[in-house]
């Protein structure tokens, strides 16, 4: 083609002034390395969570009348045999004090302190809890009476990690050192959860790029044994990470918990083109060309794969743009654009590279004959029996398919850990001894728009009184908890708009009433039931309201709770649109490419197979599909195509040759580097396993598992079907 045949002819002749090659070198990097000091963090949940503008208005807006009740409180568990002896109360008392003081802390609540709402007269008012009903006061105290909880309230927003970090700080120093002796303090809360999951992430990032880079540099010495060649082909990589990290930060979007695996993708995705360069210029040279002549020809036979490349490869991240998720939207874009960062650099730096370092021709390891030999047994097997390669396959693929259906969809918020991490651990604690934190807040204002009445209170307390009976359902705050007894409710809705305006009011009140009384709220907390029970439960929340409650009252669920969860329930979706998304724009660039309908139905197979793989592996293997593991379906479609293109551009330039003929000659002169780069890419993807999320962890196992298949379909099945729709011949 003539577009293909300009683009290598300029190539050519850029290459031919290396001073000129430098200086683009230069202003690439000039402009996206300068941003990497820039580089902000935001490890909080938030990105995660549905992008649904509707969604995000309703809690923006209920969390400016009723403030962020989820996920406002820091907590301190503390051990005592008897929470209500004296001594430990003193001790609790000065605590509760000390972090009060703390700047950015709006209340603390513990036994030592609390208030109850007491009738008295025409008004409610808040009075010390009685000493003798401090064992039984509520969710301070745990169920088996061996625990009561510390809350600190802070007035910071929850998108402010940055600044509640420091307060978290001082928070743990406090408790740890003035709380009662033998108490055993543990701290856990929202923030505290989100705090730690940055910490992990941050440091999940240089150990893994670190590990990759000695992953990468240890595979190239095995196959390549020349420092030469193995620095030939990871400087692109190289050079293209913190540049992207760069590029990152000049957009103006943070690093997420999501996209921190970006510059491991770069890497391991990124350093095959380099590693297709180099074999082929050592095929060359190996053929006694010049080594001018060499890279000359070497452009000439892979400039258009290496584009064709990494352009399936961008368009699977560019499909997780339709996403509703904003972190996986992200992580599709700077992924993308950091893959395009390693082409460039790869078609301006290995060429240059080539021409300039010694010894990167030189012989071949033992280990890379061996490979070479391997192919050769494959395909020769392969050849003889392409009906039966069909039939294996099939037999292999069938119940893999079979167990797609059963993948399991739920996801639970505090199964994103180790079982053995303290930070889990605690959050369990708090969900079996106490009220947990988990669990939608209930908008409930007036259809009218007028001002809650008493009728109005005593129908949100027979709502809140409902829900309570649900299994599922741990506590339920409302504003009727601070209403008096039965008999007594004259008036009541009045002084609790009173009550709550207050100056020293508790903030559970203001969680549950607005300032103007036209709105109540219910804080719902639940078990970690999981997405797939998450979603049920909300419905049968809303029905529960229309039954209780009637058509007078708006009821809507909000809170980062809902917004988390309509993020889980939308991963379907999302997989499912991305991969389509893909699907779409791959095929219709694999037939450009291929130019041939018989290569182009060929090349479905061996595409679609490591999907199927994937997806019943995950079956078999009980991991679940969260957003690591269904962005890799996306990801995984644009991966595989790589080596097919590599092996049917081979096979169609062999045409003029036998069926058998071709497929040897094609698997001895690509099969090779598609080899290498599939067990970079398998060791890439595997050294994502030291990180401490699992939802990390299962990514980079299934990628790695689709990217074997995908080797495997493109050095058997492949091979086979071309063999079995090739013209019978004499």
């Amino acid at each position: 083609m003539r577009i293909e045949r300009t683009l290598i002819g300029l190539l050519v002749r850029v290459h031919r002034h290396p001073v000129g090659v430098l200086a683009a070198i230069l202003v690439l990097l000039a402009v996206t390395l300068p941003g990497l000091p820039l580089l902000s963090f935001d490890m909080s949940f938030r990105p995660l969570f549905a992008g649904s503008s509707e969604d995000l208005q309703a809690t923006a807006d209920f969390e400016a009348e009723f403030g962020q009740a989820s996920g406002a409180y820091l907590v301190a568990i503390l051990e005592t045999e008897d929470p209500g002896s004296p001594k430990f109360l003193a001790r609790l008392a000065a605590l509760a004090e000390r972090v009060s003081g703390l700047e950015g802390v709006e209340n603390v609540q513990s036994i030592a302190n609390r208030k109850v709402p007491v009738w008295v007269g025409d008004a409610i008012e808040l009075h010390p809890l009685p000493p003798a009903a401090n064992t039984a006061a509520g969710a301070l105290v745990s169920k088996d009476g061996r625990r009561t909880l510390l809350l600190a309230r802070l007035d910071i927003p929850l998108s402010e990690l940055g600044q509640r970090a420091a307060l978290i700080e001082q928070f743990k120093r406090i408790v740890e050192t003035d709380g009662p002796p033998g108490s055993n303090p543990r701290i856990t809360g929202v923030s505290v959860v989100e705090e730690a999951y940055a910490r992990l992430v941050l440091r999940n990032v240089i150990v893994g790029v670190g590990i990759t880079m000695l992953m990468l540099t240890g595979i190239l010495w095995l196959f390549i044994g020349r420092l030469s060649s193995v620095f030939v082909c990871l400087v692109g990589v190289s050079l293209a990470t913190p540049a992207t990290l760069g590029l990152m930060a000049v957009i103006g979007w943070p690093m997420t918990i999501i996209n921190s695996m970006v510059p491991t993708m770069v890497m391991i995705i990124g350093v095959a083109d380099a590693i297709h360069m180099h074999e082929s210029f050592r095929e060359h040279i190996a053929d006694g060309l010049p080594a001018p002549q060499a890279v000359s020809t070497m452009l000439d036979r892979m400039t258009v794969p290496c584009l064709a490349t990494t352009l399936t490869t961008v368009v699977g991240m560019l499909a997780l743009t339709t996403a509703d998720v904003a972190a996986i939207r992200e992580f599709g874009v700077i992924a993308a654009l950091g893959l395009v960062l390693v082409l460039v650099l790869n078609l301006l730096v290995v060429p240059q590279l080539l021409l300039r370092l010694p010894g990167v021709a030189g012989t071949e390891r033992r280990l890379s004959k061996i490979v070479d030999r391997a192919i050769l047994g494959v395909a020769d097997r392969g050849v003889r029996h392409p009906g039966v390669v069909l039939a294996v396959a099939a037999c292999v693929l069938a119940p893999l398919a079979w167990f797609v259906p059963r993948i399991d969809l739920d996801q639970r918020f505090n199964e994103e850990l180790p079982f053995d991490h303290p930070v889990r651990g605690d959050q369990a604690l708090l969900e079996q001894q106490f009220d947990g934190f988990l669990g939608p807040d209930v908008s409930i204002h007036r259809a009218d728009g007028a001002a809650l009445v008493d009728a109005d209170i005593s129908s949100i307390e027979a709502f809140a009184t409902h829900i309570k009976q649900h299994e599922a359902v741990l506590s339920v705050r409302s504003a009727a908890d601070f209403i008096p007894p039965v008999g007594e409710r004259d008036g009541v809705a009045t002084a609790l708009v009173k009550l709550r305006n207050a100056p020293d009011t508790i903030a559970e009140l203001r969680d549950v009433l607005s300032a103007d009384g036209r709105g109540a709220a219910l804080v719902v907390r639940t078990t970690d039931m999981g997405s797939g029970r998450s979603d049920a439960f909300s419905q049968w929340l809303l029905r529960e309201a229309e039954t209780t409650l009637g058509g007078a009252y708006e009821v809507q669920l909000v809170g980062q709770w809902w917004l988390a969860q309509r993020g889980m329930q939308q991963i379907v979706a999302d997989m499912l649109r991305s991969f389509i998304t893909a699907l779409l724009v791959v095929l219709p660039l694999l037939g450009l490419l291929l130019q041939r309908w018989r290569m182009f139905f060929i090349s479905l197979v061996p595409n679609l197979v490591p999907t199927v793989v994937a997806l019943g592996f995950m079956a078999l293997a009980g991991i679940r599909l969260r957003i690591g593991t269904a962005m890799i379906l996306a990801i995984a479609l644009g991966i595989a195509v790589d080596d097919t293109i590599h092996f049917l551009l081979r096979l169609r330039n062999e045409s003029g040759r036998a069926p058998v003929d071709a497929v040897k000659n094609s698997l001895r002169h690509s099969g090779k580097a598609i080899v290498l780069t599939t067990v970079i890419l398998v060791g890439g993807f595997l050294s994502m396993l030291s990180n401490d999320l699992i939802a990390i962890r299962d990514m980079g196992l299934v990628a790695a598992v689709t990217v074997a298949a995908a080797l495997i379909a493109d050095l058997i099945l492949a091979p086979a079907l071309y063999l079995l729709s090739a013209p019978k011949q004499r």
